[in-house]
């Protein structure tokens, strides 16, 4: 049992310091697309455009809209 609780807290001192961020550790950088006037990041898996300075401010995207964005991110230019 002790292994066990000395691995969960080695984990937390890893969250907290901050040594598990980085691409390596699985996360990124969600890319950003500007509609309107505001800047806004795309994110594909919850299917939302989320307001850069006010992350409790989204959009929620269609397929029409997912596949629209999908492709000014990829750098295509959208018909």
């Amino acid at each position: 049992m002790a292994g066990k609780g000395n691995a969960l807290l080695d984990r937390i001192r890893e969250v907290r310091t901050g040594e598990e961020s980085g691409p390596e550790r699985g996360w990124r950088m969600l890319p950003v697309v500007t509609y309107g006037r505001r800047q806004w990041f795309f994110d594909q898996r919850l299917r939302q455009l989320r307001n850069i300075r006010n992350p409790h401010e989204w959009i929620d995207l269609n397929e029409f809209e997912m596949a629209y964005f999908t492709r000014r991110v990829k750098g295509k230019s959208p018909d």
